[in-house]
C-alpha cells in the first residue's frame, strides 16, 4: 500500500494513513521475521535521513496538538525513541531529526521525549555520555544560543518550569567544571568576542541575564571568589566602552534602573582610584549630555573637597 505523498496537515488524522498503519499491523503478524515498526517503515518510506525524518517530525507536531491523534503520534515518536536508540543515533542528530533546533525549541511537545533520549543513551553508554549543556548547544549551535533561548524561557509562563530544570542542570555542569563567572563570560558564552571588541553586551542582552544567573550562585556558593557585573566588564572592556552602553540602556525605561544603579558603582570605583572630573572626561565621551560628567563632578566635589 502506498502511503499518501503530502505531508500537510494532520496526516495521521486522514482515513488512508489509518488503513496504511492496518496494514502495517497485519504484514508485521503474518511476517514476524520481517516486522517493522510503523515509524520505522514510514522513515524508510521518506527517507531515513535529516529530510526525511524531519518531514515526520512534522506530521508528528501536527499530530499531538490534535486529541483525536495525540495518542497515536506518541506512539510513533516512541517507536522513533527505540529505533534511534537502538541504533545509538547520537542526541544532536536526534535533536535536528525532531526541529527542535529553533528559538521555540522549549515549545515544542518533541523536546520532552529529546531529554528523556539523552538519558538513555548516557544510560546505554557510560562511557561515552553527553552533557546536557554539550548536546543542547551543539543542537542550539551554541552556548549562547542555550543561554539565550533558556533564559527566554524562564520569562514566559508556559515554559518557566522546564526551562528552571534546564538551567539547573547546565549550571550544575558548570560547577562541577569549576567554571567561574569570568571564564563563563570570555569563553563559554562569549560576551567579549575578542580581545579588541569594544562593544559591551548591553543589560537587556538575554545571554548576560542569564549569565548573572549563574554569577549570583556562584557568589553564594564562593563567596571568597566571588565577582559583580562591573568588575567583569572592567576585566574585558574599556570604561569609555562601558559608559557607551550605559548611556544606551538608560533610555530604555525596561534597564534604566539597573543602569543607574551600575553608573554609580562605576562613580565609586573611579573615586577609589582618585580619578578627577578632568580625568574622566575622556571616558564619558559617549554622554553627549555630559550628564554623567556633571554628576560626577557634584560627587567628586563632595567625597573630595580639598582636592583642587
Amino acid at each position: 500500500m502506498k502511503l499518501v505523498p503530502s505531508l500537510d496537515g494532520n496526516l495521521l488524522a486522514t482515513p488512508k494513513f489509518k488503513d496504511w498503519l492496518t496494514y502495517v499491523n497485519d504484514f508485521n503478524r503474518k511476517y514476524p521475521r520481517a516486522a517493522k515498526s510503523a515509524a520505522s517503515a514510514f522513515t524508510s518510506h521518506y527517507g531515513d535521513d535529516l529530510s526525511g525524518n524531519r518531514r515526520f517530525s512534522l506530521m508528528l507536531n501536527a499530530a499531538v496538538g490534535n486529541e483525536n491523534t495525540n495518542a497515536l503520534a506518541l506512539q510513533l515518536q516512541t517507536e522513533r525513541w527505540r529505533d534511534w536508540t537502538h541504533k545509538n543515533i547520537s542526541p544532536p542528530k536526534v535533536f535536528d531529526f525532531l526541529l527542535l533546533n529553533s528559538d521555540d525549541a522549549l515549545k515544542n511537545p518533541l523536546f520532552t521525549f529529546w531529554l528523556k533520549y539523552l538519558d538513555e543513551i548516557n544510560a546505554r553508554n557510560p562511557n561515552y555520555k553527553m552533557t546536557l549543556t554539550g548536546a543542547l548547544s551543539i543542537g542550539l549551535g551554541s552556548n549562547e544560543k542555550l543561554a539565550e533561548v533558556l533564559e527566554t524561557g524562564l520569562s514566559a509562563h508556559g515554559t518557566k518550569a522546564i526551562s528552571t530544570t534546564l538551567k539547573n542542570r547546565v549550571f550544575a555542569e558548570w560547577e562541577a567544571k569549576e567554571f567561574t563567572p569570568d571564564f563563563v563570560f570570555e569563553n563559554v558564552l562569549r560576551l567579549k568576542k575578542g580581545y579588541w571588541d569594544p562593544n559591551v553586551p548591553g543589560l537587556s542582552d538575554p545571554i548576560l541575564k542569564f549569565w548573572l544567573r549563574y554569577t549570583h550562585e556562584f557568589n553564594h556558593r564562593h563567596p571568597r571568589d566571588s565577582t559583580t557585573l562591573l568588575d567583569t566588564l572592567r576585566n574585558n572592556f574599556a570604561d569609555a566602552s562601558i559608559v557607551t552602553m550605559l548611556v544606551d540602556s538608560k533610555t530604555n525605561p525596561a534597564t534604566e534602573a539597573s543602569a543607574q544603579g551600575l553608573e554609580s558603582l562605576l562613580f565609586t570605583k573611579w573615586l577609589d582610584e582618585n580619578l578627577s572630573p578632568r580625568d574622566i572626561t575622556r571616558l564619558v565621551y559617549a554622554d553627549k549630555s555630559d550628564e554623567m560628567l556633571n554628576k560626577y563632578t557634584r560627587l567628586f566635589q563632595m567625597k573630595k573637597p580639598n582636592v583642587p
